[in-house]
């Protein structure tokens, strides 16, 4: 996730981080009006520094995630089911093209939403941030001794908070999940994409994020024809690659369609429909 801000297993563990950038569980849930801490969750903050910091840590907490994929669950559902557990907002923000503000990306994350990144690149990846809150919701469920939240999503609303209040020197966004230098842990979001794509030990999940970085480069040779006055070369082009899911048109007319329990929500807001060859030609949800 871009902000212009001038740039575009479980166990213990100990530390803490600093410097906002580029961007079922039986715990009862609580929300954030009704929380008042201050500083707000440093303590739950310091945590996570820490666990971002422990790849193992971290790989050991998405071990129940692949197995969901491995038995055919996709990965943006298994995330979902996660997050409505932890009390993220039900729908699911659609970042893409251009760059946000702090204050823009921070109203997203204050609103408890979590996001789908299509404004990062490959190799940061769509998913990698929810691949995060994933591995703190976990953590939270194994060691709740070490956190004062209850649930993920209070603390995901809490980096807004604190933003707020003018806290963001320390343990805000881009220093826990977002960092700008090359740290070689999971505060670097390419860092936990790299090593995932390389992690054999967690097939469903490699195999998931290879496949999408494969299609967001295809995606990403397409530019022209999306924009030409041609949209059929886009279509066509699409088909040549065998990507059957693509918005080439918008209709009001065509809704999607309603997903199943457990299923995350689409984040487009219509159904998306081709014109191919002169006639309308709708593509799989």
């Amino acid at each position: 996730m871009d902000i212009n801000d001038g740039r575009r297993n479980s166990g213990d563990f100990g530390g803490s981080g600093e410097n906002i950038g580029r961007f079922g569980s039986d715990h009862s849930l609580s929300p954030m009006s009704q929380v008042k801490r201050t500083p707000v969750f440093q303590q739950d903050y310091e945590r996570i520094d820490a666990l971002m910091r422990d790849k193992h840590a971290v790989m050991g907490h998405l071990g129940g995630l692949n197995e969901l994929v491995g038995q055919g669950v996709k990965l943006k559902d298994a995330l979902y089911r996660t997050e409505q557990q932890h009390g993220f907002a039900p729908e699911i923000e659609r970042l893409q093209g251009g760059l946000y503000s702090p204050g823009e990306f921070m109203g997203i994350v204050g609103s408890g939403r979590m996001f789908k990144d299509r404004s990062a690149a490959p190799d940061h990846g769509e998913y990698t941030h929810r691949l995060q809150w994933h591995a703190v919701a976990k953590d939270m469920e194994s060691n709740p001794q070490h956190y004062t939240a209850k649930t993920a999503s209070d603390l995901y609303r809490g980096l807004a908070m604190r933003y707020g209040h003018g806290q963001t020197a320390k343990h805000n966004w881009m220093s826990l999940f977002d960092h700008n230098d090359n740290t070689g842990d999971y505060r670097q979001p390419e860092t936990l994409t790299a090593d995932l794509k390389q992690n054999m030990h967690l097939p469903a999940l490699q195999q998931s994020l290879l496949a999408e970085h494969s299609k967001r480069q295809k995606l990403g040779t397409l530019g022209a024809f999306k924009k030409g006055p041609d949209r059929n070369q886009y279509v066509e082009a699409m088909q040549s690659m065998g990507i059957q899911k693509y918005d080439a048109f918008l209709a009001p007319e065509h809704v999607p369609s309603p997903r199943g329990g457990g299923q995350q929500p689409s984040t487009k807001a219509f159904a998306p429909i081709a014109i191919v060859k002169g006639s309308l030609k709708k593509t799989d949800l």
